[in-house]
């Protein structure tokens, strides 16, 4: 009866969350959790919940290294993530509003402000973070970027990550496998 109640014990130890919104015990490896198709049902910007009419300060480093301050009203309309094994990532989303020319403010090193209808596919890997509780995604476009899960259970998924000193949240129901 000992050995049952130590196996438990021990069981339970290493498969309680360690994310701050997560479950307290899961029977499912973080990577059978995060692999399938999810649907993004919001976006946060440093709070504020990014969106057409609702505008948004941020930051982009320009190629000197100098950041550029600028204001985004623009929605990521169907925009969907898709996480693969072997460590395959994609995302995609039509961006629709105004918001910042990237390249172009980039070269320029001020915000050139665009009107946007514009399907964009990001495609890259990913792998396990340096702590439990984090995901590295690489892409061409981004580069390596560091997602802190908040929480993660067979249905939903809530990570940030910093951009430029601007805090993002995403919050993702899981819609296939």
């Amino acid at each position: 009866m000992r050995k049952i109640i130590f196996f438990f014990l021990v069981i339970f130890q290493f498969s309680s969350c360690i994310y701050p919104d997560g479950p307290q015990v899961s029977i499912s490896s973080q990577k059978n959790r995060l692999v399938g198709k999810w649907l993004v049902t919001e976006i946060k910007i440093n709070d504020q919940i990014l969106g057409v009419g609702n505008a948004v300060n941020l930051k982009l480093t320009c190629n000197t290294g100098a950041l550029i301050p600028y204001v985004d009203s623009s929605s990521f309309i169907n925009a969907e993530m898709e996480f693969k094994d072997p460590e395959s990532y994609s995302f995609s989303y039509t961006q629709v509003g105004r918001s910042i020319d990237i390249a172009f403010s980039k070269v320029r090193c001020q915000a050139i402000y665009a009107n946007l209808n514009t399907r964009i596919n990001i495609q890259g890997k990913w792998r396990k973070g340096a702590s439990r509780d984090e995901i590295e995604v690489s892409t061409t476009t981004n580069g390596v970027e560091v997602h802190k899960i908040k929480r993660l259970t067979q249905s939903e998924f809530i990570f940030d990550k910093t951009i430029n000193g601007d805090k993002w949240e995403m919050s993702l129901i899981k819609i296939g496998e």
